[in-house]
């Protein structure tokens, strides 16, 4: 006999159905009514979130790294510089990279002037130039130990292979200025503790032998100061000063000793001034070069002299032998405490020097003027 399944499997399809609405019913219940602004805005289209650029991203990373610090700022259309939590940080404009400079450190006062003196630099300035080199700002030494001028491009391609500019620092570059025309770097270790690459304190004072050695926790850096073409900072360090004679008999041992130290960062000028060769038979300083000639079979040795870059102020004048004043005399500052009793006498010893010049084409040389208390651009 045949049975018709039909009525069965329609009545299982609709009690199955029944029993879905029931569940869906029951979980109604128990959700809770949802909020119409959360329907609106899930089924509103969202606006695109807002991507900041990397102008924006630099100019934050600029602000948040300055937010909630205390700092003093000494800023100049060279570098500006920048004080916090005992550190000293450079904003260096990306247009200087390259460009060379000079650091020195003076002694601006001292504990004890038996073995230090006031105004005195202890170590060659050191000649430097920053370039960037991935996150990083590196401080290089321009290689001068060859004459580099007449050389043809086979000649500048070895010295390029076999006197390059060795670096002695790199920086890391915390963030960009906004405008992203400068970076900011720590420079502490440059100018803001004991270098080792510019000492202050001297290994030989007369007949004594110096040694000194740093006291890193009583470093402090005092003052900041930007002009358009240089930078200072000054920094008190202290050192604990032994003085001795062949190091066997010593005078004092292991003595506190505070100095001041004036870090000064100057930029050179960007047009070169033409070197002079030395002649043996005039009593001048000199500084020996490497000349690599493609004329000669071997490199010789010779000597550039030291000079002041005097121009004439008037070019037709001085062509034609007459007497001309240089576009920048000569001058030499007297600091404020020198004894007002000798500055006459200071002057009258010039005096000759200028006659010299006269017979030249110079004319008011040589200037001496006393250096006041306050001056903005000193």
């Amino acid at each position: 006999m045949k049975k018709n399944f039909i009525p069965l499997f329609f009545g299982a399809a609709m009690a199955v159905l029944g029993a879905f609405q029931s569940q869906t019913a029951m979980a109604d219940k128990k959700k809770p009514a949802a909020d119409s602004t959360a329907v609106t805005t899930a089924t509103s289209k969202t606006p695109e979130a807002h991507k900041p650029s990397k102008k924006e991203k630099k100019q934050s990373k600029y602000a948040k790294f300055f937010e909630n610090k205390k700092y003093d700022a000494a800023k100049g259309k060279f570098i500006s510089l920048y004080k916090t939590d005992g550190k000293v940080y450079f904003e260096l404009p990306l247009k200087y990279l390259g460009r060379e400079m000079l650091l020195g450190a003076t002694i601006s006062s001292v504990s004890d002037p038996t073995y230090l003196s006031v105004g005195l630099k202890n170590s060659t300035p050191l000649y430097l130039r920053f370039e960037q080199q991935d996150s990083s700002i590196v401080a290089k030494v321009p290689n001068t130990n060859y004459f580099k001028y007449g050389l043809n491009e086979r000649e500048k391609n070895v010295l390029a292979l076999n006197y390059r500019d060795p670096a002695f620092q790199s920086f890391r570059i915390e963030c960009y200025t906004p405008d992203s025309s400068a970076v900011l770097i720590d420079a502490t270790s440059l100018v803001g503790r004991a270098n080792p690459l510019l000492n202050v304190v001297p290994a030989k004072s007369g007949n004594f032998t110096l040694r000194a050695t740093p006291t890193s926790e009583l470093t402090f850096v005092k003052q900041l100061k930007a002009f358009d073409n240089n930078v200072s900072v000054k920094v008190e360090l202290n050192y604990k000063l032994s003085a001795s004679i062949m190091n066997v008999f010593y005078l004092m041992k292991d003595a506190p000793t505070t100095v001041d130290v004036t870090y000064s960062l100057l930029l050179l000028p960007e047009h070169k001034m033409t070197p002079r060769i030395a002649d043996a038979r005039v009593g001048i300083f000199s500084s020996p070069k490497f000349d690599i000639n493609g004329n000669d079979d071997h490199v010789r040795s010779m000597y550039l002299a030291h000079r002041w870059r005097l121009v004439p102020k008037d070019r037709t004048a001085y062509l034609n032998g007459k007497l001309t004043e240089p576009v920048q005399p000569i001058v030499y500052y007297l600091d404020s405490t020198f004894p007002e009793a000798l500055e006459t006498r200071f002057a009258r010893r010039c005096a000759p020097l200028e006659q010299g010049f006269r017979k030249g084409w110079i004319q008011k040389c040589r200037a001496s003027a006393r250096l006041p208390h306050q001056r903005s651009d000193l």
